[in-house]
């Protein structure tokens, strides 16, 4: 079952305060619609749920019950 996650707000300068890695993975995240975990591809899983997670946590993103990607 895939997860969506709907894009809340745009990535901040304040929320890069983190690690590295995690930045990269909030600037992969698009201004706005929905995306799911598949969404980064070539990225290391745990990273992209550690950065999920943050974004989640920081209000860029919340979990969705959308069926599609847009």
């Amino acid at each position: 079952m895939t997860t969506y996650y709907k894009v809340l707000r745009l990535v901040e300068p304040a929320d890069l305060n983190i690690s590295p890695r995690i930045v990269w993975v909030l600037r992969m995240i698009p201004p706005d619609g929905c995306i799911t975990f598949e969404h980064f591809t070539n990225a290391d899983k745990n990273l992209v749920g550690s950065g999920i997670r943050h974004a989640c946590s920081n209000g860029i993103l919340k979990r969705s019950h959308h069926t599609s990607v847009y």
